[in-house]
């Protein structure tokens, strides 16, 4: 088993909504978008996915179908970061198990401490040409990213865009050929429907589990409202991504994160639904923008209504206002309650979102409101979002250039392991494959290496011969174990 380090995004938000989420669901965090059937899909999807009716009741036969019908869509997401020690955020340098990698100096000056990590996700194909949804929150600070697919390539990807408050990344893989994509549904689940999930929890790949819809929609606090569908479906670290399917095998949400204090699958996990997610995507397509206004808000219950003397239910309670954004040069307050939005009747934070998804940077827009027991209309203005400059990639140490591995021959502490190859520190693809500090590397490609010459050696041969893939036997806590590091992008 080799896990990779999962991370769930807008970590401090979730605590505030429940704490104990910080680790939960490293494959899951956070919610997604992408751009709904239609205009947006019709080029690499096909036509709209005919109707599915909800399977509530019996429990179908076996998802065996559904599984055969996605698997070929359903791939892993493998991402390396690179930081500095003394810029690691704290919370980050609490994990004591990371390979530190120091690298080379110049000029006898010690050069800064980099870590290397490794993160694990799933995705699922929507486009034919190499479009891939993932969670935003594994990308995190990557300078590295590959998706591995089923077929055992392993290709470099290229990030199209994120939408942040989704937790969604649209991924750009170069296959060489149309791959199998995933249908997407037409409707939205409903609580008691059967639901199905494929990723790679704790990196066991093409991983099924399967339960019900506990509730949809569900509202989930944070800096951003998000609304999720609801399971009992089993997920826990580096299910992220992956395909949350209807009984009929269409895709109608992403596994997204859980609900935990443990950081593992307790009963309840979330999935981002499938249309806000193909709106988000639709958009990073085509390059736009997005819009900002500058509010949370929260969805009103009956109770909050009652306390608003608000005569109806419907409606959105506006919880915080960003400093000079749109919304507060529009003259909105906390506490206002948003009942329409350019003419939207906003009854819920999805119906927000979704209205606020249609707005167009710098175009003017009535807002209804419900304030202090009357009712008023303000004009906002949106604003086009952001997007922040990318930090600098790290230079990463050229001298690890056995595979991203710096090798030493002997035992890490005298005494305590056999005599051999020993890895002290991993970065690129050998980190990738899963490569791990303190692994002994005992053969490569079936060759025995005994020194740092026979590893050289045999790599050598490998590269010469144009191999796309290594076999690299390593030793772990005294477990052999074959691990395939791709020497290039397939």
């Amino acid at each position: 088993m080799l896990p990779g380090i999962d991370h769930p995004a807008q970590a401090a938000a979730r605590n505030r909504a429940a704490a104990g989420w910080r680790r939960g669901f490293a494959g899951l965090a956070s919610v997604l978008l992408l751009a709904a059937h239609g205009p947006a899909a019709a080029r690499d999807d096909g036509p709209p996915a005919p109707s599915c009716e909800a399977r509530t009741s019996p429990a179908p036969e076996s998802f065996a179908g559904v599984v055969l019908r996605n698997a070929d869509a359903v791939v892993r997401v493998i991402s390396v970061r690179y930081s500095r020690v003394d810029m690691a955020d704290p919370d980050d340098r609490a994990d004591a198990d990371r390979p530190l990698v120091p690298l080379a100096g110049q000029g006898g000056k010690a050069a800064p401490t980099w870590f290397a990590e490794r993160s694990l996700a799933s995705g699922f194909v929507i486009g034919a040409d190499g479009q891939i949804v993932t969670s935003a929150h594994a990308l995190r600070n990557a300078q590295e990213t590959w998706v591995a697919l089923r077929d055992g390539r392993q290709l470099r990807a290229h990030v199209l865009g994120v939408d942040h408050a989704l937790d969604l990344a649209l991924l750009k893989i170069e296959p060489g050929g149309r791959l199998p994509t995933v249908e997407t549904a037409a409707r939205e689940l409903v609580p008691g429907e059967w639901v199905a999930a494929i990723g790679a929890p704790f990196g066991f790949e093409e991983s099924v589990t399967a339960g019900v819809v506990s509730a949809n929609p569900r509202q989930i606090a944070g800096e951003v409202e998000m609304t999720v569908v609801q399971t009992d479906v089993a997920t826990n670290p580096g299910s992220s991504g992956g395909p949350l399917m209807n009984a009929c095998g269409q895709v109608a949400g992403m596994s997204s994160m859980i609900f935990s204090a443990a950081g593992i699958y307790v009963g309840v996990s979330f999935a981002v639904p499938i249309r806000p997610l193909m709106r988000a995507v639709q958009r990073l397509r085509t390059g736009s923008p997005g819009v900002q206004v500058g509010l949370q808000t929260q969805s009103l219950s009956p109770a909050l209504a009652r306390a608003f003397q608000l005569p109806g239910r419907d409606g959105v309670v506006v919880v915080h206002v960003e400093p000079g954004r749109a919304a507060e040069q529009a003259g909105l307050h906390e506490g206002d309650i948003v009942l329409a939005l350019a003419g939207r009747p906003i009854g819920s934070g999805a119906a927000w979102r979704e209205a606020e998804d249609a707005l167009v940077p710098q175009v003017p827009v009535a807002v209804d409101l419900w304030r202090e027991g009357a009712q008023l209309r303000v004009v906002l203005r949106p604003q086009a979002v952001t997007t922040p400059t990318a930090a600098a990639e790290p230079q990463k140490a050229a001298s690890l250039s056995r595979l991203g591995m710096r090798l030493s021959l002997g035992t890490p502490v005298a005494g305590s392991a056999q005599p051999g190859v020993y890895v002290l520190a991993v970065a690129g693809r050998a980190l990738a494959a899963g490569i791990e500090e303190g692994d002994r590397i005992a053969a490569l490609n079936a060759q025995p290496v005994r020194s740092l010459p026979d590893f050289d050696r045999v790599l050598e041969r490998a590269i010469a011969s144009q191999a796309a893939v290594a076999a690299l036997l390593i030793v772990r806590e005294g477990v052999p174990l074959y691990v395939p590091v791709h020497l290039k992008d397939d």
